[in-house]
Order: C-alpha cells, then sequence, then structure tokens
C-alpha cells in the first residue's frame, strides 16, 4: 500500500515510460503525487492525475483508508493510478467532498466535531 509521503513520487516512473515507448498496448502502473495538509476543520488532499477524465476516477474509503484510483486512456494505451492514504479517526468520513479541476483531484475531509467538556458541578 502506498500512503502519503512527505516528498511527492513522480508522476511516471522511468522505468514505465521506457518500458511504454513504442507499446500501443502498454498498461503501465503508477503512483499519483500528492500534497495533503491540516487545515483549522479539515484536511485538504490534493492528488495530480493530469488528462485523466473526472468519470474515470474512483474514490472509496475502507478501515480508515481513503483510496483514489484512476484510469487515464490514449489510443490503445492505458495507464492505471492507484493511491492509498491512511485516514485518522478524527476524520468526518460521511461529509468529505470532491473536486476536479485541470488535472488536480482536490478532496476536502472534515475533521469530527470534538464533543464539549461539560463541567459537572459538585452539589
Amino acid at each position: 500500500m502506498n500512503t502519503t509521503q512527505l516528498f511527492p513520487a513522480t508522476f511516471f516512473s522511468l522505468k514505465d515510460l521506457l518500458n511504454s515507448m513504442g507499446n500501443d498496448t502498454c498498461q503501465a502502473k503508477s503512483v499519483p503525487a500528492s500534497f495533503a495538509q491540516e487545515k483549522e476543520n479539515a484536511y485538504e488532499l490534493e492528488v495530480e492525475l493530469p488528462g485523466v477524465r473526472k468519470e474515470d476516477i474512483e474514490i472509496h474509503f475502507e478501515n480508515k483508508v481513503l483510496s483514489v484510483s484512476a484510469i487515464r486512456k490514449r489510443g490503445e494505451a492505458e495507464w492505471k493510478f492507484k493511491r492509498d492514504f491512511r485516514v485518522s479517526e478524527n476524520v468526518d468520513t460521511e461529509n468529505v467532498k470532491a473536486s476536479y479541476e485541470n488535472g488536480i483531484l482536490l478532496l476536502e475531509l472534515p475533521k469530527k466535531k470534538q464533543p464539549e467538556v461539560k463541567k459537572i458541578e459538585i452539589l
């Protein structure tokens, strides 16, 4: 499983690029680059998916893991991308928002509201 890393992975590895040259039916697999940041009320995650149509992107949550997968097709050639992110327990998975523009998938993962601390008076 690939997880978020401090330095983004290259969109295509050199090996995948060289293996696909001259091969019309290549099926290279790659890990898309990503960037995550924490904000006051949410986490933001950007995933680079240039050349991918919105219809070819899938996002799933399962067992505290957010999976982003996509397929980019060009003629007979097809590239598959997949990236998994371990998600904190304090993410509100029911209210995640996703948008896609100019090859960038933006996910907003809101934090769960923390219960208020209630002071109990001693009688």
